[in-house]
């Protein structure tokens, strides 16, 4: 796993972009929106909270496409956090827990950009964007209690495992962005980001009959980059 982070890093720092004036590279945050993101099962019930994030770095326009240069590939790093609460019981016992779902990934875009006019006007762009998780971790902490006879039992679980019965093992989605022009700093570059990506997570709790189990859920995403450095290339590809 570390040799693979290492050479995408190597990649993502080496590739050249293309004729088109786009960043050298550029840094980002957005924020994660898991749509509808509770479950109600019929003891307990989650919900994602508002405290999720993701941090990003990514190559801008890495490979053109010589036929048409509007079409372009970014490939980038991201982190992203998601936090988890939950509670659930019934008269025999119960618990609640508070769990950080992290995970990181390296990823493609897939993009055409649509040149209104560069020197007045920010430039529209939309596509595909599709990625594979490297490393998810699911960590927190569950606290239970359970009725006995005239006593009440109580306990902590102290939860660190792999995050893959959270996130996929791949992601994909549909984005929109546009790029607005700043006159008195060229060399910056910021694009606001739309994003949606179908079953993103999914909702598990071992505690929970498999027919009650309904976990998939879909993300929206609002991101906000910024790019540093203007460069011109030549890597493209038929």
């Amino acid at each position: 796993m570390t040799r693979l982070f290492l050479s995408f890093l190597i990649c993502l720092f080496t590739f050249s972009i293309n004729a088109q004036e786009h960043s050298w590279l550029t840094i980002g945050v957005a924020y994660p929106m898991i749509i509808d993101g509770k479950v109600d099962w019929s003891h307990s019930n989650y919900f994602i909270g508002d405290k999720s994030f993701n941090l990003f770095i990514e190559k801008p326009s890495a490979i053109s496409f010589s036929k048409n240069e509007n079409f372009y590939l970014t490939p980038g790093l991201s982190f992203v956090q998601f936090e988890e609460s939950g509670e659930g019981g019934g008269l025999g016992g119960g618990s609640t827990r508070e769990l950080k779902h992290k995970a990181y990934s390296i990823y493609l875009k897939l993009m055409y950009e649509i040149d209104l006019a560069p020197e007045n006007s920010p430039n529209i762009y939309f596509g595909l964007h599709t990625g594979l998780y490297l490393d998810t971790e699911t960590s927190g902490t569950r606290d239970w209690w359970a009725r006995g006879d005239d006593i009440t039992y109580r306990g902590t679980e102290i939860i660190n495992k792999s995050g893959k019965q959270f996130f996929n093992s791949m992601y994909g989605g549909f984005l929109f962005g546009f790029r607005p022009v700043i006159r008195s700093a060229p060399f910056i570059k910021p694009y606001i980001e739309l994003s949606f990506f179908p079953y993103y997570i999914d909702f598990y709790d071992p505690h929970i009959e498999q027919e009650e189990q309904n976990p998939s859920k879909n993300m929206f995403q609002i991101s906000i980059g910024i790019g540093f450095g203007t460069k011109s290339g030549n890597t493209s590809t038929e």
